[in-house]
């Protein structure tokens, strides 16, 4: 049993592949998975915390943000909130928008990264 699960974290992780060179030409494509995934994460976050959201709420809606985007992502919301619990509790403090919080940790590509390639 363990071994499909590891099967199974290794197709998503491999679906959330970091370098997609495609993604970078090519604008018009809908956001990869990965960026999805943090957009999606970040809007029940911020639902779940409302508006000025204190520590208390944060770590309440951090406690609860996996479970309501489903089984299937569960874990590797879990592994995106243990590594940037920080950033997000600050992005959520500052009601920072998802996509630019997203993009700024690098889960979604910016059109300013390539603005800045040609200049």
């Amino acid at each position: 049993m363990e071994c499909k699960k590891e099967l199974y974290c290794r197709d998503v992780w491999a679906d959330l592949a970091v370098e997609d060179p495609l993604e970078e030409d090519d604008e018009a494509r809908p956001p990869s998975k990965k960026c999805s995934l943090c957009t999606k994460l970040m809007d029940q976050l911020k639902s779940a915390a409302g508006e000025d959201p204190d520590e208390d709420a944060i770590n309440s809606a951090l406690r609860s943000a996996c479970k309501a985007l489903g089984k299937r992502v569960a874990r590797v919301c879990k592994s995106l909130l243990k590594k940037y619990k920080d950033q997000i509790s600050e992005a959520l403090q500052n009601n920072e928008d998802s996509t630019e919080f997203c993009t700024n940790i690098k889960m979604c590509r910016g059109s300013s990264e390539l603005s800045d390639f040609w200049n």
